[in-house]
């Protein structure tokens, strides 16, 4: 009898230490946060991204020449696109914050209220799906699959994932570098070794107000668009066009700059789309006032400059 009690006795002991060791254990891996990959897929075989919000989307397409916006022919920058591609490729999950149909509008990760929803594609086939909700944190967001009730909180930023279209493009893309010469309205500046030369229609080569020439010229050289509103400017009457040609070492440019409603824009000869620009560029170069470019003639001897503006 005795010996059986021992045997009994021995078994508990075991039992207990072997639910010990379990609990230990399970406790110990409780404590390591699972770091599996938010989506799997081969970021270099996408080929169109489309992000939305509540009130907008953008499309971003990869052709042979690279990324673009598709709809209006406007090449994006290789990094911005890829940036968010490996971003996402290299997201872990971490455990799910929530997982619940009824903490995703709070999250901003339901169907319905999101604060970005991503479509990734190859080709024609869709690879991923998510949405992307509020910020838990300094470069992180709220994610959840569009197949699947887990959010998780990602190292992303949401404001990568822009709606904005000239939040993609370089909005200095018509900037120049040097510029050699400029005719505008049939007047022509042109750089020499000692400054400028401006040639009138008429041929006349009056002294140049070479500040307000130098203005015009950086005015071109660092000119900048706003967005992108056109795929041509098939539409544009060609009565409220100006035209100013424009050199520099080694191309030549054709910008034309009219204005639609309260819109101010502009089409340059090397690119397919209308860009929009603001209102004060726009007034320094199409509507310039080109008798600021040259220098008032001087009074003549014995004349005031009353008698010389009455004659």
């Amino acid at each position: 009898m005795k010996t059986t009690q021992s045997i009994l006795a021995v078994f508990l002991m075991l039992q207990v230490v072997i639910a010990g060791a379990l609990f230990l254990q399970q406790r110990s891996n409780a404590s390591i946060r699972p770091d599996g990959k938010l989506l799997d897929f081969d970021a270099s075989s996408v080929t169109r991204m489309v992000i939305e919000d509540a009130e907008s989307s953008v499309t971003l397409s990869k052709g042979d020449t690279g990324w673009q916006l598709p709809d209006y022919s406007v090449t994006v920058p290789a990094d911005k696109a890829e940036s968010v591609l490996d971003n996402l490729a290299s997201a872990k999950t971490g455990w799910a914050v929530a997982n619940r149909k009824e903490s995703h509008e709070q999250l901003e990760v339901a169907e319905q209220k999101f604060n970005r929803k991503l479509a990734l594609y190859e080709a024609d086939k869709q690879v991923a799906e998510l949405y992307v909700g509020t910020s838990p944190g300094l470069r992180r967001s709220h994610v959840r699959l569009a197949d699947d009730d887990d959010v998780y909180s990602v190292a992303l930023n949401g404001y990568e994932l822009s709606t904005d279209r000239a939040q993609w493009f370089d909005t200095s893309l018509f900037s120049l570098a040097d510029v050699k010469s400029v005719q505008l309205q049939d007047h022509t500046i042109e750089s020499v070794e000692d400054g400028w030369k401006v040639t009138t229609p008429d041929g006349e080569t009056p002294e140049p107000e070479s500040s307000n020439v130098d203005k015009l010229v950086n005015q071109l050289k660092s000119l900048r668009v706003t967005d992108v509103v056109a795929d041509s400017d098939a539409d544009i009457p060609n009565d409220s066009v100006t035209e100013v040609l424009v050199k520099n070492d080694n191309d030549e440019f054709t910008y034309r700059f009219y204005q639609a409603d309260d819109n101010y824009l502009l089409k340059r000869s090397d690119q397919d789309a209308v860009f929009k620009i603001n209102k004060t560029d726009y007034e320094a170069i199409a509507a310039l006032d080109l008798s600021t470019l040259v220098k008032s003639p001087e009074p003549a001897e014995g004349d005031s400059p009353n008698e010389t503006d009455q004659k």
